[in-house]
């Protein structure tokens, strides 16, 4: 292809001259297809088809499009489309067509894809503007075809783009203050929708928009002078602050307390066109959309910086919540300890603990709150330190757990209760006293690989204010191991929405058992079992409830 301003031959897919740079289309054509996709044509003196068949020069991949649809064509050095007959029919800025001329910035509709033409030529039309009709129906059509999927962004450049056309501006900057009342630059637009920077603005410019957030209201300067009557006169420079709806739901800033989200603001040299109080009415209407979208977008990010800090404060809890139970894992000379803990949020509701009493005698605890998450964390670490507290005056399992239940009931809600197998270990005499208040009865395998559950003695703690049970008393001697567990392992479930279950849970531990003998197998080797087994039973179901697995074997 031939460029008029070097004269250098091209390739006839360039669309730049190679030698000069200088464009060698004269046209573009912007497709919008239902999905939201964009498709940008390049158009050079010559006529196009346009249809959704192969044939076509340009295909356009659309059910609503006829096969043959229409055809651009140039003729006398301008472009004019034609309707081919069309099943669906075709618009030219919302007006039926059958041979029309293509002018800058025009709206093809071709079923329901939109075609918007950009002449690249310089080539200007004394006084056209875009309708308030089309803009209007362009409006309507959009929040009619608004899907949960498009975005605040998508949203704001719609409108924007709207505005633009509304007041057929040559340039367009959106500015927001976010965090000082001094604007912040957010884009800027020319009448082609291609970005343009700050720096196009004048001091004038800056000082106008200065003022219309100062005033709070929208700020028109005319060809002659300034006035919001703008009836028959020519408008040079139109800013428009956005307004939050509920400003004053913020909290980040003083400038958004006071409801200014930032200003929309509109520029044009010519001096000759008009923009109605109708047009002042709608453009409006589109500058108010765009305040709802810049107020989600706010909202959206306050939301994500909200949900980071709190991931942060949950982090922080587990760290604390880790080292709190971090005695559970401390060496004994007599005791071999492992533990498996998988909480179903960042933090969880299980208490498991072995504590060190003067003497031989050492606190064995298990508990499960009912609930998960940061507020099951919070009373499992008050369980935690209460238990602590009353093992320095009394080492009766039934006085510290009457203890503990009156406690729980004084100091939480009704529908909290607590689980907990608690019992005193003599390392001498190796008896175990404990009393097991409505948890899943612990498994003691025996160094004769025989097996037994430790079963519910009492209720459950923080429900009923009566006397506990007396402590039940069994021999816990050396190679002796004792798995305890929370209900979370086996409350399991699997896609058939199946439990795991206890049965389950005691033959896997006959399995374990019968294979040899069981005091020469390492703790973390048994619990590794009991987890691969789960995950087995479980697949891809996503765990529901915290899972603890706490074993301490006699040496």
């Amino acid at each position: 292809m031939l460029c008029k301003e070097c004269g250098h031959e091209n390739p006839a897919i360039n669309s730049t001259c190679q030698n000069c740079q200088a464009k060698l289309y004269l046209a573009k054509l912007r497709i919008t297809l239902d999905s939201g996709r964009h498709q940008t044509h390049f158009l050079f003196p010559q006529n196009y088809k346009l249809g959704r068949g192969d044939e076509n020069e340009i295909v356009i991949a659309d059910p609503s499009v006829s096969r043959c649809h229409a055809e651009i064509k140039f003729e006398n050095g301008l472009f004019f489309i034609v309707d081919s007959g069309s099943k669906n029919g075709s618009l030219l800025n919302n007006s039926h067509f059958k041979h029309q001329e293509l002018h800058d910035l025009d709206c093809i509709q071709v079923g329901n894809v939109l075609l918007n033409f950009y002449d690249q030529t310089g080539r200007s039309v004394p006084g056209k503007l875009r309708t308030e009709e089309f803009v209007q129906e362009e409006f309507f059509k959009f929040s009619r075809n608004r899907r949960t999927e498009i975005t605040t962004d998508a949203v704001l450049h719609t409108m924007f783009d709207l505005a633009l056309s509304l007041i057929h501006a040559e340039k367009g900057f959106l500015f927001e203050c976010n965090q000082t009342i001094r604007p912040k630059f957010k884009f800027g637009k020319n009448t082609k929708r291609e970005l343009v920077s700050e720096n196009q603005l004048s001091q004038t410019d800056k000082l106008i928009i200065d003022e219309a957030i100062k005033l709070r209201d929208m700020k028109i300067t005319l060809n002659s002078s300034d006035s919001k009557s703008v009836d028959g006169s020519g408008w040079q420079r139109i800013a428009v602050p956005l307004i939050a709806g509920k400003g004053g739901e913020f909290q980040n800033s003083e400038v958004i307390h006071e409801g200014l989200l930032g200003v929309c603001y509109f520029c044009s040299e010519e001096k000759s066109k008009p923009i109605s109080k109708r047009k002042q009415e709608l453009l409006n209407v589109l500058t108010h959309q765009i305040s709802i979208a810049m107020e989600n977008e706010m909202l959206v990010s306050e939301a994500k910086e909200e949900k980071r800090r709190t991931s942060e404060q949950l982090l922080a809890a587990r760290k604390i919540q880790q080292k709190l139970f971090s005695n559970a894992n401390q060496k004994f000379e007599a005791l071999q300890v492992a533990t498996f803990v998988a909480p179903c949020e960042t933090v969880g509701g299980d208490y498991f603990d072995i504590v060190p009493i003067s003497g031989s005698k050492v606190a064995i605890a298990i508990g499960d709150i009912c609930g998960k998450g940061l507020p099951a964390a919070l009373l499992a670490s008050t369980v935690q330190a209460a238990i602590c507290s009353h093992l320095e005056y009394s080492t009766l399992p039934s006085e510290i757990i009457r203890k503990l239940n009156r406690l729980l009931i004084k100091s939480t809600a009704d529908s909290i209760f607590l689980t907990l197998f608690f019992g005193i270990l003599d390392l001498e005499s190796g008896i175990l006293e404990y009393i097991n208040a409505g948890h899943p009865p612990p498994i003691l395998v025996r160094r004769n690989n025989s097996i037994e559950e430790l079963s519910a003695t009492t209720f459950a703690l923080g429900i009923f204010e009566t006397e506990t049970e007396q402590e039940k008393t069994i021999k816990f001697e050396a190679g002796d191991i004792l798995v305890m567990y929370t209900d979370g392992v086996i409350e399991n479930r699997n896609g058939a929405k199946k439990f795991y279950g206890r049965k389950r849970l005691l033959k896997l531990m006959q399995s374990i058992s019968a294979t040899g003998n069981i005091r020469r197998r390492k703790l973390e080797t048994i619990l590794k079992n009991i987890v691969d087994d789960l995950s087995d039973f479980s697949g891809e179901k996503r765990q529901e409830d915290d899972l603890t697995l706490f074993a301490v074997k006699r040496k």
